[in-house]
């Protein structure tokens, strides 16, 4: 498969097709973005094109050789991967990796070491990596996959030319999400909303399956109906949420809730809605908070993703936005 037949990430494609033409590519990169967009896909493209035997002009594989087959089908003799064993990738994945790379490639043009979720390396298995990225053997190419590339030796970084991979827009999401799977619009519009413009997890997702989890998050918080149900109902939704729902998931679906009330509101354009199949609950919600509000809400909801991520206390965090959600809509607004 050519570079040109992934979607989207047309920046870091040009960076490595333009390294193939001129014949400079790095002894190593670091490919980094959100888990299933799209990173891996690519480097297993990379690998196709540095061992087509078959190039074309533009830098890119020809995706029909043997070499391209082999690749696509994980049985090139100098293509490997790693990937962690158990919880981490240990010491002696490394340095077997080390021990190949000393060698010529059998039949390619470099022998390529894919390290997927290379943020997962214990501090051995990295410092011994570190010494190969100092001294990297000729003819080799090594491709570090990282959805949390902070969690990597700041010496390990600096070592790579690093390649971010930003999420697709929803409406390639969606396109791709038609065109492939043969969905509905109303169902490629939820899944795309809901994949954050990976396109890897939008494949992976069940519309019935999300719009049901959508579904019973939104009426557990109880925004679709204004919260009416007053105080209790906010500890009752938060206590559900933190037993029975990923945190993140639920503010996932509270920012796409509250964005389709801005958009409605700001636009009055339901066609540009992710949960179009509501709207009614949407345009109703809408008439009890105002937009400024709103935008303070989905601040509120970054800040929280941004302290899950230090392991804060979740509940109480979830108390303490649905409660600010209640006052937000807690009554109708006035002329």
């Amino acid at each position: 498969m050519p570079f040109e037949a992934i979607i989207g990430h047309d920046r870091p494609k040009q960076i490595l097709k333009a390294a193939l033409r001129k014949e400079q590519l790095a002894h190593a990169y670091l490919f980094f973005g959100d888990a299933g967009i799209g990173k891996l896909l690519t480097a297993k493209m990379l690998a196709q094109a540095v061992n087509c035997e078959e190039p074309v002009k533009s830098g890119d594989a020809c995706g029909q050789c043997w070499a391209c087959k082999q690749v696509e089908n994980a049985v090139h003799p100098d293509v490997f991967y790693i990937t962690p064993d158990g919880e981490q990738i240990k010491i002696t994945q490394i340095r077997e990796m080390q021990d190949y790379l000393v060698y010529r490639p059998l039949i390619g043009h470099y022998k390529i070491y894919i390290v997927d979720d290379a943020d997962r390396m214990n501090l051995s298995a990295a410092n011994s990596l570190l010494k190969t990225l100092e001294e990297p053997p000729g003819r080799s190419l090594i491709l570090l996959i990282s959805s949390r590339p902070r969690h990597l030796l700041p010496t390990i970084r600096s070592r790579c030319q690093g390649l971010r991979f930003a999420p697709l827009s929803l409406q390639e999401v969606q396109e791709e999400v038609e065109r492939r799977q043969q969905r509905s619009a109303t169902e490629a519009r939820i899944v795309a909303g809901f994949s954050q413009g990976r396109l890897g997890v939008a494949f992976e997702i069940d519309p019935d399956g999300v719009r049901e989890e959508r579904d019973r998050i939104v009426n557990t918080i109880g925004i679709d109906s204004a919260m009416q149900g007053g105080i209790l109902q906010v500890f009752s939704a938060s206590e559900a949420l933190a037993k029975g729902e990923s945190p993140t998931t639920a503010l996932t679906w509270l920012t796409h809730w509250l964005r389709d009330i801005l958009i409605l509101q700001i636009s009055s354009k339901p066609e540009r809605l992710m949960n179009r199949d509501r709207l009614v609950d949407i345009a109703q919600a809408g008439e009890r908070c105002r937009p400024e509000a709103i935008i303070g809400l989905l601040e509120g909801i970054e800040a929280m993703r941004q302290s899950l991520q230090r392991n804060l206390n979740a509940q109480l965090q979830m108390d303490v936005l649905l409660l600010k959600i209640h006052d937000a809509f807690e009554a109708p607004l006035t002329p």
